[in-house]
């Protein structure tokens, strides 16, 4: 009987005696790895017909090992230590998987705005939290998601093939993006309407959810002292619904936001680290 030794990727085939010529094929998915032999200290490289062609013409015999007695062990030794003749395939390469070529690839971060307001506060937390994104990673790509543009979300549309025509392209830039950044000012203690519209129009058509399985994170603020808490935790629950991996850690409310921003409309260096925070925790999330 051949015997075949199989080691990760490697494979080693010993001669067998010669009571037993007939060799064992090598299993069919390794068939077509090129075998090695080693012959009179030299390598050669060998088809799979010579390769059983020389295990089958091997009359070497197997050595034999026996175990002899040394204390409170045993000793195993060589009654017979012959040349022998082994073929060895080299190692099969490994294909690179799908997902780790993915992490070569620099991710898409969409920043989605909830308030319309020229100059609003929160376009200027998403300003800042893109600078700070860049500043973490470079190779990034970070874009901006309108949703001014989108009418209000009604089934109609789209049961009726009278889609507007702002629908697909939305649809089709969310569904690309890698990770998503929800920057929204509290109305009521829940979101603005084009935020929640948004989220709706992404959602549909049934079983077609672009916002399904996509990282997240929350930033809200507020010109009060609580930072848009009620419209922040209104907003996991309906991201939650739609199976989005929300960031819970470290939450983010900005209160009192009239004061952090400077004259030129950029965040203050205060807010800036404070959210600093924030982006360096978002980076890891989505690794």
């Amino acid at each position: 009987m051949n015997y075949f030794l199989t080691s990760q990727n490697r494979r080693v085939a010993v001669a067998p005696s010669s009571n037993d010529r007939t060799p064992r094929a090598l299993p069919s998915s390794r068939k077509a790895a090129p075998a090695m032999a080693l012959a009179n200290g030299t390598w050669s490289e060998m088809d799979a017909p010579s390769c059983s062609a020389l295990i089958s013409s091997s009359t070497t015999p197997r050595p034999t090992l026996t175990a002899a007695s040394a204390g409170s062990g045993s000793t195993l030794t060589a009654a017979s230590v012959p040349s022998a003749t082994v073929a060895v395939a080299p190692p099969e390469p490994v294909a690179i998987s799908g997902q780790l070529k993915s992490l070569e690839q620099p991710k898409r971060i969409g920043i989605i705005v909830g308030s319309l307001r020229a100059d609003s506060f929160s376009q200027a937390i998403a300003n800042g939290i893109r600078a700070l994104l860049i500043e973490g990673d470079s190779r990034l790509l970070i874009e901006q998601v309108n949703s001014a543009e989108l009418p209000l979300y009604n089934q109609d549309f789209d049961d009726f093939n009278q889609t507007p025509a702002s629908y697909p392209p939305f649809r089709r830039q969310v569904s690309a993006l890698d990770a998503v950044i929800f920057v929204t000012p509290e109305y009521n203690r829940s979101v603005p309407a084009v935020l929640k519209n948004a989220l709706d129009v992404g959602s549909r058509p049934a079983g077609q959810n672009v916002w399904a399985k996509k990282p997240c994170g929350i930033v809200s603020s507020s010109p009060g002292p609580i930072g848009g808490f009620g419209a922040n935790q209104h907003l996991k629950q309906v991201l939650g619904f739609l199976n989005m991996r929300i960031m819970q850690q470290p939450e983010m409310y900005l209160g009192k936001i009239a004061e952090s921003i400077e004259p030129d409309g950029q965040l203050s260096e205060r807010t800036r680290n404070f959210l600093r925070h924030f982006t360096d925790a978002f980076l890891q999330w989505i690794t």
